[in-house]
């Protein structure tokens, strides 16, 4: 499992949104926050199904069947991901599952996430779950007005260069056209998907949206670095 402790940094924010990014285990992890000691991994799976049920459905009505499929689910994609996150301590050998650090379930990232638990918060997740998109939301939310796809490459690898990151390798322009390709293609996208930004496909221009649940500070917290201050995105000039 890996050791993490205190508040979530930037580059741990790519596994902990990825970790949230799926509602079964932001509901292990409500019930495991609740529990005061460990639990086996079938008893969750049990709490989960009655938990999830849109009656007020008892561990006791739970069939066996709807139990095991939950658990196999459980001990395959769930609990590994949580366990290698550092979310969740799962003991093999004793079959039991515990959280492995109480307080980071009050970090200021985490925590909001908790508080929903709907399936229609995976994909805002999701398209938060990488830093390179986190780092396009931070420079298009510092914008006025719409900007393109090429100014918006431009300024993202101006940032991870003066950050120590991206391919050195490249010139900028190449960094930029490449950057540009991606945006296209992945990036845009995942970020339009989850309604966090508009693109016009006509005008290759990107608008900041934003959501009502997110908050500045989910993004990339070094765009406010004093020692990488922030970068101006020029207004995209009138075509003639």
């Amino acid at each position: 499992m890996t050791q993490r402790t205190g508040p979530t940094s930037d580059t741990s924010k790519d596994v902990v949104y990825t970790c949230l990014a799926h509602h079964r285990r932001r509901r292990l992890l409500v019930l495991l926050e609740d529990s005061s000691s460990p639990v086996s991994p079938a008893d969750l799976a049990t709490r989960l199904v009655a938990d999830e049920s849109d009656s007020d459905r008892s561990v006791e009505d739970v069939s066996e069947d709807d139990a095991t499929s939950v658990l196999v689910e459980l001990q395959h994609t769930h609990l590994p991901t949580l366990d290698d996150a550092g979310f969740v301590d799962w003991d093999r050998d004793a079959d039991t599952v515990a959280l492995a650090d109480r307080t980071l379930l009050e970090d200021p990232v985490v925590a909001p996430q908790l508080a929903s638990l709907e399936e229609s918060r995976d994909r805002l997740l999701s398209a938060l779950a990488d830093r390179r998109r986190r780092l396009a939301l931070s420079l298009a939310s510092r914008s006025s007005t719409s900007i393109t796809r090429e100014e918006l490459a431009a300024a993202m690898v101006a940032r991870e260069r003066a950050m120590g990151l991206g391919n050195g390798r490249k010139n900028k322009h190449e960094a930029v056209d490449a950057l540009e390709t991606k945006l296209y293609h992945q990036h845009l996208p995942k970020l339009e998907n989850a309604g966090l930004v508009a693109y016009d496909h006509d005008g290759e221009t990107i608008t900041y949206v934003g959501h009502p649940d997110v908050e500045a500070e989910w993004f990339d917290h070094t765009v406010d670095d004093p020692q990488c201050p922030v970068l101006e995105i020029a207004p995209p000039q009138a075509k003639l």
